[in-house]
């Protein structure tokens, strides 16, 4: 080979290794980036936040009709409930040739991710909890435990969670997450849409939920399995994910739809593999009140009984109006009758969010507890929820500690302000009749009437 042809040959040479040292100095870079947003724990919402979220709050208190002579019947409500399909007892069925991978991450038009664009996650098969490393290699220095819950307090607002997670936790083998309490991450109902309570916020990704199970609870469960062998678990309890569904039109799987096709359950389906879920119900009348009471606490707004009688009217009449041209569904997972009702009524509705999550999910994933059954009972109902986690049980000098503390976050409004008119007891009364009847028959009991 003369001179010139091996002097090409080595320029070849030095060119494709200089290429091959740009793509490995890219990967490192793009996967040095990931990791970092991975490890960043999501931050609190900002004073910005904050301002605007009140903002919005109060210009929806504005301009609200005065609502009197107001009559209402159960007859009024033109109700279509979900019919559910049967759903096969397979615990690890992943939807994903369900949905398609539309494009991958949220678009400048709005959309939430796609999470069908993410496969399920390689979760390690000797651990109880789902958790899973960031590379296959155990001799790689930037292998990493994440992990996602085993279990979800799904709601409900005002009906005991924030007592019943606490409590939960106490056991030596269920561990608090990186979020709000230790206990709610709001990524499912809010946080992936770019919603809050009454604003809008920069969306987030799976990664992002991920992260708030990294700082402690990940590093905790892994390590705890590996030093000992103990299968530590842990959950989020966020209880608007139940009901918020607000944010459906932003998914792209229901782009172009007048109803979703794909809500909160079906995305948890394709990214977790056996989830357990609490549904902790209360008397949907006593909750709206507790509800109402509890959101002028946190806006800082007076609340009085003639303010919520004249409210309930208003709620009443707005969703009435609504089910006369809109289906159930269009009504309840409304972000525009979400802003427009004064009180949040349609929550205490259960049985048209759990006819969705029944549609996804078998039964056997589903543990359902009446609230004032929780507070008449707690140890049995205590024994039976670690059960349905398939934990230890514990002594009973442990159940009697755990069980005797006080309750946290107690609403102490009620009792300064006292309760209800009987009017308007009986108003709501009528009004959520007909959703504890389908409640009751959907679960088979008859306690869910609450009378």
């Amino acid at each position: 080979m003369g001179s010139c042809g091996i002097r090409h040959l080595a320029r070849c040479i030095v060119l494709v290794i200089v290429i091959q040292l740009a793509l490995l100095l890219l990967f490192v870079s793009n996967n040095k980036t990931m990791t970092q947003l991975e490890d960043a724990a999501p931050k609190k919402k900002s004073e910005e936040v904050r301002i605007r979220d009140l903002q919005a709050f109060e210009e929806s208190q504005k301009a609200r009709p005065n609502i009197s002579n107001f009559k209402f019947s159960r007859q009024e409500l033109r109700l279509q409930f979900k019919e559910i399909p049967f759903v096969p007892e397979d615990i690890f069925f992943d939807n994903k040739d369900m949905f398609s991978c539309l494009h991958n991450g949220p678009s400048d038009e709005g959309s939430a991710e796609n999470l069908w664009c993410r496969p399920r996650p390689l979760f390690a098969t000797d651990m109880k909890n789902p958790c899973f490393f960031t590379t296959p290699r155990l001799d790689d220095l930037e292998r990493k435990p994440r992990c996602i819950p085993y279990f979800h307090i799904l709601g409900t607002d005002k009906c005991g969670t924030t007592d019943f997670h606490a409590r939960l936790v106490r056991h030596p083998h269920i561990i608090k997450n990186d979020g709000n309490m230790g206990k709610e991450t709001y990524f499912w109902c809010w946080l992936r849409y770019g919603l809050w309570m009454s604003t809008t916020i920069p969306r987030w990704y799976f990664f992002n939920y991920v992260g708030m199970f990294f700082t402690t609870t990940s590093k905790e469960i892994v390590a705890e399995y590996t030093m000992t062998g103990n299968q530590l678990i842990t959950g989020d309890a966020t209880p608007m994910d139940l009901w918020d569904f607000r944010g459906w039109p932003n998914d792209p799987q229901n782009a172009g739809l007048d109803e979703p096709a794909a809500l909160t359950p079906h995305a948890m389906r394709h990214m977790y593999k056996n989830p357990r879920f609490f549904v902790l119900m209360r008397n949907p009348v006593d909750r709206l009140y507790s509800d109402y009471l509890a959101i002028g606490i946190h806006y800082k707004v007076q609340r009085t009984t003639e303010g919520f009688a004249r409210d309930v009217r208003i709620a009443i009449s707005l969703m009435r109006d609504c089910l006369k041209l809109n289906s159930t569904r269009k009504c309840f997972f409304s972000d525009v009758m979400y802003h427009k009702m004064p009180v949040r009524l349609h929550i205490g509705c259960y049985s048209v969010f759990l006819r969705e999550w029944l549609s996804v999910f078998n039964r056997r994933h589903f543990f359902f507890l009446r609230t004032e059954d929780w507070h008449t009972n707690m140890t049995q109902n205590l024994e039976r929820a670690f059960q349905f986690l398939e934990v230890d049980p514990l002594t009973e000098e442990m159940m009697e500690d755990i069980t005797s503390s006080e309750i946290p976050n107690p609403t102490f409004t009620k009792a300064e302000l006292g309760d209800m008119h009987p009017e308007t007891r009986a108003l709501l009364t009528e009004f959520y009749s007909p959703f504890n009847d389908d409640l009751a028959k959907l679960l088979g009991d008859d306690h869910y009437l609450w009378r």
